[in-house]
């Protein structure tokens, strides 16, 4: 499946910065290209509960999680079906390989210092890992 967001190529020439103070730009999909371990992750959650994992992926691409658990599992518990989740995507933050747009490490560090943050629409429980800032950080 093509993903339109995925041929943009995030460039100073394609952002014009003007005269913003302070930024927030979006994590995944934005910055990071983290379809992979999307799928990755919703893989392993998939054989863990003995579904098919590319028909829980197309859901899960299209829904959030609980609206996912319930199409795609209605017969379990939709919060150990969220925990179990949480887990999976706190080891792929500790472990998996998360790739930057090109252009992105450029834009970054063409802003000022402290002049911008990561956001992420992401699960309220955050990252067991040590710091989430250290998956995300686009590499120079």
């Amino acid at each position: 499946m093509a993903y339109p967001w995925h041929d943009r190529r995030v460039t100073r020439d394609s952002v014009r910065l003007g005269s913003p103070g302070h930024v927030l730009f979006d994590v995944d999909g934005t910055l990071i290209d983290a379809v992979s371990n999307q799928r990755r992750v919703w893989r392993a959650w998939a054989e863990r509960y003995g579904l098919d994992a590319d028909e829980v992926y197309e859901v899960a691409l299209r829904t959030r999680p609980m609206e996912t658990f319930a199409r795609v599992a209605a017969d379990r518990d939709p919060h150990a079906c969220l925990g179990t989740l949480h887990k999976l995507e706190d080891e792929d933050v500790r472990s998996g390989v998360y790739g930057a747009f090109d252009g992105a490490p450029e834009l970054l560090h063409g802003r000022p210092s402290g002049s911008w943050a990561l956001v992420t629409s992401n699960y309220e429980h955050g990252c067991a890992a040590a710091s989430c800032g250290r998956a995300c950080r686009c590499r120079a």
